[in-house]
């Protein structure tokens, strides 16, 4: 038997292994982060406790609405039919979105990461942040009852 054999399986047996752990190591990196159950269990729709806050925000300021509550600030006709759940925000609409009052904001359910709330001439929409996309609407003269 050469005196050679002993030493190059073990070389090969530590390569192995120092292979097997890099490739492990690797692949951990590349893995996306994983959700805490908190994140992942965050609604992307409004809640009753939502539409409450609302309803209970808009009595309490009913006589000094700020912009984009106040009657004249109601999208046309055309525009509000395209404001649903799974739309997305066209330039002109994105212009006309203004920060949820922080008054109000501070009563909502907080949005997911990577959401954001925004008001648009006389709703609250829940939008994902990166795309503009309407994941949910509340309409003030529908599920607040002006």
């Amino acid at each position: 038997m050469n005196r050679r054999t002993p030493a190059l399986r073990i070389a090969a047996c530590i390569s192995i292994l120092l292979v097997s752990i890099l490739c492990s190591v690797w692949s951990q990196n590349l893995a996306p982060p994983q959700e805490n159950d908190a994140e992942r269990d965050q609604p992307t729709k409004f809640n009753d406790h939502d539409r409450a806050v609302v309803r209970d925000w808009y009595n309490q300021h009913r006589n000094r609405l700020p912009p984009g509550f106040r009657d004249r600030d109601r999208l046309p006709p055309q525009w509000e039919s395209r404001l649903q759940p799974g739309a997305m925000l066209d330039r002109n609409m994105r212009r006309r979105l203004r920060p949820v009052p922080p008054d109000l904001l501070r009563e909502l359910t907080p949005a997911p990461r990577d959401y954001r709330y925004s008001v648009l001439d006389g709703h609250i929409i829940l939008l994902e942040d990166a795309a503009s996309h309407v994941s949910d609407v509340l309409h003030f003269h529908m599920d607040i009852g002006r």
